[in-house]
């Protein structure tokens, strides 16, 4: 007669809910993100954050369409920023959820941002920091949506130690880059 107890660990981790948060983010519709850490990276980081941004979004997307490239919808995300923002907002028309923005005009917005930046005169091109603004609309209907699909992704929680390390001394480094830009 052999012996089929199960042994378990006592100096092992607790997994079971390291494994729930795991499936509820391999279930989530879109990135699960604060609009106020959209913002807040992005500008700390001058918008090196939107990259990431894209870059998770489209992975998830491609979840759901294989043949999609994640690295060029990303290195060309101002092209494809209206079918994320288009794709986010049929998926809350199908669910029930209230959305309230157009796609066309927030993608209008955030290419006309980049290329307004870039036409003005030196000291005013601090406009670029208003790009991340336009996402806004779309990461609370996502997170609308992923509230909907499980209630634990709709927190979409806070800032990670990660996170703050990179906010802090980045919204410095932008703040001496405003103040020295006035003081031309």
């Amino acid at each position: 007669m052999t012996d089929t107890r199960v042994v378990s660990n006592p100096y092992a981790p607790p997994t079971a809910q390291l494994e729930k948060a795991e499936a509820a983010r391999e279930q989530a519709y879109l990135m699960p993100c604060s609009p106020l850490k959209l913002v807040v990276l992005s500008v700390a980081t001058f918008n090196l954050y939107l990259l990431y941004w894209f870059w998770k979004n489209f992975r998830y997307e491609q979840r759901r369409n294989p043949e999609i490239s994640v690295v060029l919808r990303t290195i060309f995300s101002g092209l494809f920023v209206y079918s994320l923002a288009r794709g986010a907002l049929d998926e809350a028309e199908t669910r029930g959820i209230s959305a309230g923005y157009s796609p066309a005009l927030l993608a209008g917005m955030f290419v006309g941002l980049a290329i307004l930046s870039r036409a003005l005169p030196s000291g005013l091109d601090f406009v670029v920091f208003l790009m991340p603004l336009t996402l806004v609309p779309v990461q609370r209907t996502v997170n609308r949506i992923n509230h909907d699909v499980d209630p634990a992704l709709g927190k979409a929680g806070g800032f990670s130690g990660k996170e703050i390390a990179l906010a802090v001394p980045g919204s410095l480094l932008v703040l001496l880059a405003l103040v020295g830009t006035m003081l031309e």
